[in-house]
């Protein structure tokens, strides 16, 4: 688990305190959220999972998360997510900077960004007060980048209790890092049917037939 920056962190907890009134024990799991967290927990927070979990009221944990947002305790992202996946397609950090369209290579789907059904807004620990390994992704092992950067927490299948992540696990047979000019072997058994392939950052994509 990463570092806090206690000094840091007291002066931007006292801004948020003083904001609004808030209820009972509000503030203080929040500031237990940012300082006993593991580093992938504070990295894509929702807001409304957090509110679940803690036991607080949804209006009041966005309002919370908005505020610290603005006192600098936190960074908030527009994420775009694929409707199938979940992947995180793309993340911006203000929403006039969305783009209206979208590209899944995972899926082999694209359309029109849809505000209601594809954004989730999100909130990610300010790296000044506690660095986390996501906020560089170039130093992220291969598994890390693919499963934990690019999908969100709670992606599940359409109507079930199953998360999309655990069925994608059982058909990835190898990841690895391909810089540019370079090549690559991964070895895998493989049955008849088809090999399909991604790149979770630019989405580019190929299948081919076995």
């Amino acid at each position: 688990m990463t570092e806090v920056n206690d000094r840091l962190l007291e002066s931007k907890m006292t801004k948020v305190e003083q904001a609004r009134a808030w209820s009972p024990r509000v503030i203080s799991k929040f500031e237990a959220l940012i300082r006993s967290a593991d580093d992938h927990s504070l990295y894509r927070v929702n807001p409304l999972a957090f509110a679940r979990d803690r036991a607080i009221a949804e209006p009041e944990a966005i309002d919370l998360f908005l505020h610290a947002a603005r006192c600098g305790v936190f960074d908030m992202s527009w994420d775009v997510l694929c409707p199938q996946s979940g992947m995180v397609l793309d993340s911006f950090g203000a929403l006039r900077t969305l783009r209206t369209h979208y590209v899944c290579g995972l899926c082999d789907v694209s359309g029109d960004t849809d505000l209601d059904d594809f954004i989730e807004v999100t909130f990610s620990v300010s790296p000044k007060l506690r660095h986390l390994p996501y906020h560089n992704p170039e130093t992220l092992p291969v598994e890390d980048f693919h499963w934990k950067l690019h999908f969100g927490h709670d992606g599940r299948l359409p109507g079930q209790d199953v998360r999309f992540l655990d069925v994608l696990r059982g058909f990835v047979r190898g990841m690895t890092f391909l810089p540019p000019g370079t090549t690559t072997v991964l070895r895998a058994d493989l049955g008849p049917g088809a090999l399909a392939g991604v790149n979770v950052q630019t989405q580019a994509a190929f299948a081919v037939p076995i």
